[in-house]
């Protein structure tokens, strides 16, 4: 693909829109199932990871459950906005946001957390 700029535009080059796409799709879940009170992926790359659901759920990335909290040094605090009781942790559904990432929806009715491929394999064990 070409896009040519004679208008003012930018040139880009077919190899460096397919690198450049092709690093985008670098991680991908294969597969991805419930396993008592785990989350088990499967990956492109063949590894599989085991995230429990605490874990998926005290790693929560929306706005409704970290606020981000500067002290009177100007550090920065994530804290958790919420108290959570049991249903918090018990995962009732699990869908695909696009390519890129999984939206858990949780028994206390909290749904709105979407966790990237990235993150999600940064909270797995190796299987």
């Amino acid at each position: 693909m070409l896009f040519n700029g004679s208008k003012g535009g930018s040139i880009y080059s077919a190899p460096a829109l397919e690198s450049a796409m092709n690093k985008q799709e670098e991680l991908k879940i294969e597969s991805y199932e419930i396993v008592s009170n785990l989350l088990v992926i499967k990956w492109n790359d063949g590894q599989e990871r085991y995230i429990s659901f605490p874990t998926l759920r005290e790693a929560c990335p929306c706005a409704f459950c970290v606020v981000d909290v500067k002290d009177a040094h100007g550090n920065i605090h994530v804290m958790v906005s919420h108290t959570r009781t049991e249903a918090s942790y018990q995962l009732i559904e699990i869908t695909n946001v696009g390519h890129y990432a999984l939206q858990p929806k949780w028994g206390d009715k909290h749904y709105t957390g979407i966790y990237r491929y990235e993150l999600l394999r940064t909270l797995g064990d190796k299987g």
